[in-house]
């Protein structure tokens, strides 16, 4: 089941965090692994929380840090014909 939790963590962090992109891949599998012990309802401690806690800060998934974050503009035209004007 651990897989599936680390999924899980995974979706739930590329979910509510749609302005992170590949270069942080390693920042996201590694908060993954921490959430997912803590929904496998496993003991984790202190410090795992702590890291969990500066991982989230720095991917800006505190309340403080998400006014700092600016989302990607999309450039996906509604109109196929506006690429053209």
């Amino acid at each position: 089941m651990k897989k599936a939790s680390e999924r899980e963590a995974w979706q739930t962090l590329a979910d509510e965090l749609p302005w992170l992109n590949r270069s942080h891949r390693i920042l996201v599998a590694m908060a993954s692994g921490l959430l997912a012990r803590q929904i496998e309802g496993e003991e984790v401690g202190v410090k795992a929380l702590n890291l969990l806690r500066m991982m989230l800060n720095s991917m800006g998934a505190t309340p403080s840090d998400a006014s700092k974050v600016q989302m990607p503009v999309d450039e996906t035209p509604d109109d196929p014909a506006a690429k053209y004007f």
